[in-house]
């Protein structure tokens, strides 16, 4: 028998329940799939007829069944309606609720056809039959519970009830909440009212977030559960709420490694750029030094272009430190480490970062802070930028704060290091502060507020503290000041105290030199220089020519005493490779290496891998032929 659209209407309506339609002169059953699966069996096992119906019906129930149903076919009730168990495929039972009513008679009245609802109960009756026989329990289980329970009274919206989890939640006695009402606890009670209001209509309420109040005044985000009840006669609100601010500072704290994430993947894709850029800017730097130098000795020591030979000097000086931050910046530059005393660090750092400025510096380390393994030029940068940082933000002056201190980092601190010991260092303004709106993009490159400055030092200092393997983060309070933080792994070494070197002037020499490297505009002011200096040079623009002259001069028995060799051969033959084929030509051979940029660890442990001393680009000439002079001698 096929339902008619009645039933697909009803189907419609009651999505949910399981459909009944019965032909009461046949005996035959229509039941949806719906019924068969909410006794787990499939619609051909169940083969419904009156018969097969009656037996899954309970015996215990099936005299109320029939009597319901017997009363309604004879026009007493204008609806079937009863709840009884019906037999489960595996053998246990299950309440349902049914409905039915007559939709066809016969011309004699007589009920033809009766068309119906089942509906799922069996969990509402569980719980009633819980409740029933258990109040005792569900007391024990509302005072024992951890969570903080409220009943209210979903009209007068009055406490009626409260578990000891709520009291100490709020910090009232029982009899103290029972004269109040659930906005008193509120710190947005029209949200509240409405809230109650609508569920005591609709009788549901949904899960809600909201800030709340205790007796003390103070203030906590709240997270509310809430649902409507009737409890003799009275809708009743049982409402679970729980303090979820330890929730929502951890999602903050998600949320801002989500952010140091993101800043993270952009430094590494601008790192790339930013690193060839220094890399090519760094050759040039070493051509225009190498001229500058050969200019400085054509003038002589009386000349007027001293003057301007010395100011061109310092100008690729200050070309050459803003190099550095780019190779820094672009994980290209080598960390030289050695144990550092932080405490002597920040006190040298700060002493020389603000000449002429009206913000003083003030100390706060403690005798026992331990020293960090760190490339102490790179760390003082680190100090340096945040000092100025500090400074600029206190135009009218002000004091600075360098706080350091030991910390030890667990499993579970929201700092995102490897668990140990750590030397935080803190440099504190009571300046203008960071608006909302630039926090996100502080560390970006090239990002600045100020009208001077690269607005490299934030990301400079970023990725020099994350090369470090340490971390770096700021607190700022708008028109209350900032406080920029950095993380170094600390060690339990002593620094080496090491003696002071006086420079000595670079010496002449003699002797044939090899040069390795692809920029021409190196090779004429540095076989110029060089060639003033008593040395004989020649050029190589990569690896195979380099090894082909070395070979060729070996052969000729007029070998090269020196042969300096770039480490980055764009398309061709690097520095690495070359050095391990030179070597097998000639074990004692003495190369050093050079380069403006390279990821290699060869620039920082060059010996390893066969080189005597190392060139980093850009260099003075007078470094170069001090260079020469030591590995000649050596």
């Amino acid at each position: 028998m096929e339902p008619d659209t009645t039933l697909i209407k009803l189907v419609h309506n009651a999505v949910n329940d399981g459909i009944w339609d019965s032909n009461l002169e046949t005996g035959e059953i229509f039941l949806s799939n719906s019924l068969a699966e909410m006794l787990g069996y499939s619609i051909d096992e169940i083969k419904p007829d009156r018969r097969s119906w009656e037996k899954f019906i309970h015996p215990e129930d099936k005299p109320q069944v029939m009597v319901s149903l017997q009363h309604h076919l004879d026009g007493m009730t204008e609806s079937f309606q009863v709840e009884y168990r019906m037999k489960t495929k595996p053998g246990d039972w299950k309440w349902i609720l049914a409905r039915g009513q007559v939709i066809e008679r016969d011309r004699n009245g007589n009920p033809v056809r009766i068309l119906g609802t089942y509906q799922d109960i069996d969990d509402r009756k569980h719980l009633e039959s819980a409740l029933k026989e258990s109040e005792e329990k569900y007391r024990q289980l509302f005072e024992n519970e951890s969570d903080a329970i409220v009943l209210i009274d979903a009209t007068t919206r009055k406490f009626l009830d409260a578990n000891p989890a709520a009291l100490d939640l709020y910090g009232y006695t029982l009899d103290e909440l029972m004269d109040m009402r659930a906005e008193d606890l509120s710190v947005e009670p029209d949200l509240t009212i409405s809230s109650i209001q609508q569920a005591a209509v609709t009788g549901s309420a949904s899960v809600v977030e909201r800030w709340h109040k205790r007796k003390d005044g103070s203030k906590f985000p709240s997270e509310l559960s809430a649902r409507v009840f009737n409890m003799k006669g009275r809708k009743v609100n049982c409402t679970i709420i729980r303090d979820i601010g330890d929730r929502l500072k951890a999602e903050e704290e998600q949320k801002e490694l989500e952010i140091q994430l993101q800043q993270t993947q952009k430094l590494e894709s601008l790192g790339i750029l930013a690193g060839g850029i220094a890399h090519d800017f760094n050759n040039y730097l070493v051509s225009m030094l190498l001229l500058l130098k050969l200019a400085r000795m054509d003038a002589g020591p009386d000349s007027k272009t001293l003057k301007s030979i010395s100011q061109c000097e310092n100008v690729c000086k200050e070309a050459q430190r803003l190099t550095e931050q780019l190779l820094i910046f672009s994980k290209g530059g080598v960390l030289v480490k050695k144990t550092v005393s932080m405490g002597s660090l920040l006190k040298d750092v700060a002493f020389f970062s603000l000449p002429g400025s009206r913000c003083e510096c003030i100390f706060e380390i403690p005798d026992d802070l331990l020293c960090t393994e760190a490339d102490s030029g790179q760390i003082s940068q680190v100090i340096h930028n945040l000092i100025l940082n500090a400074d600029q933000a206190m135009p009218k002056g002000g004091i600075i704060t360098l706080h350091a201190e030991n910390v030890d980092v667990g499993q579970d601190s929201p700092v995102p290091l490897k668990p140990g010991k750590y030397v935080k260092v803190s440099v504190a303004d009571k300046g203008i502060g960071i608006p909302d709106e630039h926090r996100q993009n502080i560390f970006d490159p090239f990002f600045s507020t100020k009208q001077k400055g690269s607005g490299l030092g934030l990301s400079t200092s970023f990725s020099i503290i994350k090369q470090h393997e340490g971390h770096i983060t700021f607190e700022s309070v708008l028109g209350a000041g900032t406080t920029f933080s950095f993380y170094l792994p600390a060690t339990e070494r002593e620094p080496i105290l090491e003696s002071d070197k006086t420079e000595q002037p670079a010496p002449t020499g003699a002797g044939r030199i090899l040069i390795m490297d692809d920029k021409e505009i190196v090779h004429a002011p540095m076989k110029a220089l060089l060639g003033v200096w008593g040395y004989d040079v020649d050029f190589a623009e990569d690896g195979t020519r380099t090894i082909e002259l070395y070979r060729k001069a070996m052969d000729a028995g007029s070998s090269y005493d020196i042969v300096i060799i770039d480490l980055t051969i764009p398309g061709g033959m690097g520095g690495k490779e070359a050095i391990e084929k030179l070597l097998e030509l000639d074990p004692d051979v003495k190369a050093i290496v050079s380069s403006g940029y390279s990821t290699d660890p060869v620039m920082a442990n060059f010996v390893e891998y066969g080189f005597r001393d190392c060139l980093p680009k850009p260099y003075m000439p007078d470094k170069l032929l001090k260079v020469i002079s030591d590995v000649l001698n050596g």
